[in-house]
């Protein structure tokens, strides 16, 4: 997979390879303008323990999702409850709490997600922003009540796979992929970049999965919305939702 970047530079040259003899569906390397990543590396469930291309490592709890996150002295830990929805995520000392759709960073209330628009706390006062989406529920466009008029605070242009031509203003808005949150923390003084769609999680640079669909629905476990994201959604990948 190629990809380039706005001044007509090659930004990606992937090459995929499938060489474990254990998990032939697994992605092995990924070989990104003729320099291979070392090899990635998988427990019995197929979970990934070691992303060769981002030097990351990954633990899982009994629910196959991801417990811990990092690269050298630099982790990511997550709390779940036993339905599997994200409760907290811990960075050193600072917890983000998640209780259903109020996001706080500490005591501190963040932001309220709705449906076409996310809430933010801006002491004392409450910003309303807008989402302007595209025909598969993307956000393009996040737009901001000020006094009697909306203006533009974000915008969101993305290569095949999802990933963004730039991230911008990831402060105001974290869910322009199909309303799934971007993780934009810091590991290893880089961008962790990827999307947590609850029942696993999703790497847009390579455009490849952490974990195997847990409902095994296609003939790749890795697959995703039956190889066709123009007609369905694997909302969290209980169940191919088409239209």
């Amino acid at each position: 997979m190629k990809r380039f970047d706005g001044e007509g530079s090659v930004k990606h040259d992937f090459t995929y390879h499938y060489s474990n003899p254990a998990n032939r569906n697994a992605l092995s390397q990924v070989t990104d303008k003729g320099i291979n990543s070392p090899l990635y590396h998988y427990d019995k469930l197929e979970n990934m323990l070691y992303d060769g291309r981002r030097d990351i490592y990954l633990s899982y709890n009994l629910l196959n999702l991801p417990d811990t996150i990092s690269q050298g002295s630099d982790n990511i830990s997550y709390i779940y409850p036993t339905r599997g929805e994200k409760l907290a995520q811990r960075i050193g000392s600072s917890y983000t709490y998640y209780r259903g759709v109020i996001i706080y960073a500490g005591n501190t209330l963040s932001y309220i997600k709705q449906p076409e628009s996310l809430i933010r706390k801006d002491s004392p006062y409450y910003t309303y922003n807008y989402f302007l989406k595209a025909h598969l529920g993307s956000t393009r466009v996040l737009l901001e009540a000020a006094e009697d008029s909306l203006r533009t605070v974000q915008t969101t242009d993305c290569y095949p796979f999802s990933l963004s031509f730039e991230n911008n203003n990831l402060n105001r808005n974290k869910y322009p992929y199909i309303g799934k949150e971007f993780q934009d923390v810091s590991l290893g003084g880089r961008m962790l970049s990827m999307y947590d769609f609850r029942a696993r999680s999703y790497d847009p640079e390579t455009g490849r999965w952490f974990n195997i669909d847990p409902a095994l629905q296609l003939a790749t476990p890795y697959g995703f919305c039956g190889n066709n994201k123009n007609s369905g959604s694997s909302r969290c990948f209980k169940r191919i939702i088409l239209w």
